[in-house]
């Protein structure tokens, strides 16, 4: 084997990732390998850099696989890499957002002064009388602070 090659065990060990993982990558068309004389996969330098990237996309971008081959192959011709990247975007800050609403709920359950406030609060207990009175269930409780 080339000096140059990686065997697909160091690069998946390399990389955090499982074996199954590069072969599943391989089919879906996301990466490239090279074979030995055995006929076991191996990967030059430039694929670990794709299975970096590749990782890098899922893990941390949290980008699906099929979004991810649309970002590897550039302008595919149903849909541009710049436009896969804009949602993804679009979807974090709507997440983020879900996750600041959240936060502003459950802070007051750690001021509350009161040993149990899920059951106790009258704070809690009007902000959830008033949502049943009007019908109207808000994502963002109007409670900022619990007594």
């Amino acid at each position: 084997m080339s000096e140059d090659l990686t065997p697909i065990g160091v690069a998946a060990e390399r990389c955090g990732l499982a074996v199954s993982a590069l072969r599943y990558w391989e089919e879906r068309g996301l990466i490239r390998s090279a074979r030995n004389s055995s006929g076991h996969r191996c990967y030059d330098a430039g694929q670990l850099r794709r299975i970096a990237l590749v990782r890098i996309l899922r893990d941390t971008c949290m980008l699906r696989l099929d979004e991810i081959a649309v970002i590897l192959h550039g302008n595919a011709p149903e849909r541009r890499w710049q436009e896969v990247v804009e949602q993804r975007m679009a979807a974090i800050r709507a997440e983020q957002e879900r996750l600041a609403r959240a936060e502003r709920c459950l802070g007051p359950f750690l001021t509350c002064t009161r040993d149990h406030p899920a059951e106790e609060c009258p704070c809690l207990r009007d902000e959830i009388d008033r949502q049943l009175d009007e019908g109207t269930w808000t994502s963002d409780p109007l409670w900022t602070e619990i007594a």
